[in-house]
């Protein structure tokens, strides 16, 4: 019965990637106060609308990214949404990886890209990275709790299919939020690595490098409201031991490109897959890092080509990444209490 039940949803999963693609997805910025950092957080609400148009890609800046309403919210309000929260990689930010969005949008997400403040191509400090990476799982969860309380948005959430997603760095923050626990003294040997010459910033900034409570690398950033991650590429796998991944229990989908060579397969996702209970993994063959961010735009490809190099490439990829996704949440096992 139970196998039955997997293929007719699995069923339906298709029919929706089939059929939706002239849904017309809406936007809209949103942004509060973070009161663990004190940052101000701006998220990119992507969602799905009534209304149908022809899909085509227009420039906005280095990308491209599908045309979309970005007037008065236009959701249907008779319904509830299932919601995913979506983490960039290292100075991204809430459009670098909009595709994502777009797509899952239409597929009747609503999906809330967050700015991580700090670590943006636009807004990035080193030191706050260096002593505030676990701030990346903590906006997220912030990020949730202020969706819940909005006046408009709380109403057509689910708040029973809240997952989390992410690409590289946001990656590793989705499944941090799924409740894999790092060790304290890999994580700062790999940030040390990253950072080597953090003694040679400024001596304010120096002082406060060496102050850093690594303690905080290893707390548990399990956020219980999310019932599944989808975890792209993710990055540094090195700092967490096998038994903080056995920690994990809720579903995770890993996908990652056979071609990656910046969080490279072996190390990263395959590591990850290994050693967290419920995880599947999904390689794509021939796909690189950055084959997961926005198609470049011709001004993408001009002043940023080394983001670019791939770009004939990603459209294919794009769509079998959402396929599988959309068929991974649909077949989450409903009647199983994470």
């Amino acid at each position: 019965m139970k196998q039955i039940l997997i293929f007719v949803v699995s069923i339906i999963g298709l029919v929706l990637f089939a059929t939706n693609s002239n849904a017309l997805v809406g936007t809209q910025e949103i942004s509060f106060s973070s009161e663990s950092s004190q940052r101000v957080i701006t998220a990119e609400v992507f969602y799905p609308t009534p209304l149908k148009a022809e899909s085509k890609l227009e420039q906005h800046g280095i990308w491209l990214r599908e045309n979309f309403d970005k007037g008065a919210v236009n959701i249907d309000k008779s319904k509830s949404y299932p919601l995913i929260v979506f983490s960039h990689g290292f100075k991204g930010d809430r459009f670098a990886n909009s595709w994502f969005a777009e797509k899952m949008a239409k597929q009747g997400y609503i999906v809330v890209a967050i700015d991580h403040t700090f670590n943006t191509n636009y807004n990035h400090s080193d030191l706050f990275v260096y002593t505030s990476m676990w701030q990346r799982p903590l906006d997220v969860s912030e990020l949730i709790t202020h969706l819940l309380q909005h006046p408009q948005w709380s109403k057509v959430i689910d708040k029973d299919k809240i997952y989390a997603a992410g690409f590289s760095l946001g990656g590793f923050t989705a499944l941090w939020l799924g409740g894999i626990q790092a060790d304290k003294a890999s994580f700062k040997k790999s940030l040390d690595y990253s950072y080597s010459a953090w003694n040679e910033w400024p001596q304010h900034d120096a002082v406060k490098a060496k102050s850093v409570d690594w303690g905080k690398a290893e707390q548990s950033y399990l956020d219980k409201r999310i019932k599944a991650v989808v975890a792209i590429a993710p990055d540094l796998g090195n700092v967490f031991p096998k038994s903080g991944l056995a920690k994990m229990t809720i579903p995770a989908l890993i996908i990652v490109g056979d071609k990656d060579n910046i969080t490279p397969k072996a190390s990263n996702a395959e590591f990850y897959a290994k050693y967290i209970e419920n995880a599947e993994i999904f390689t794509l063959k021939g796909a690189e890092h950055f084959t997961f961010m926005n198609k470049c735009s011709a001004t993408g490809l001009k002043f940023t080509p080394q983001l670019c190099v791939d770009n004939a490439k990603r459209e294919a990829v794009h769509d079998q990444t959402i396929q599988k996704v959309t068929e991974f949440l649909a077949n989450l096992p409903r009647w199983r209490i994470y």
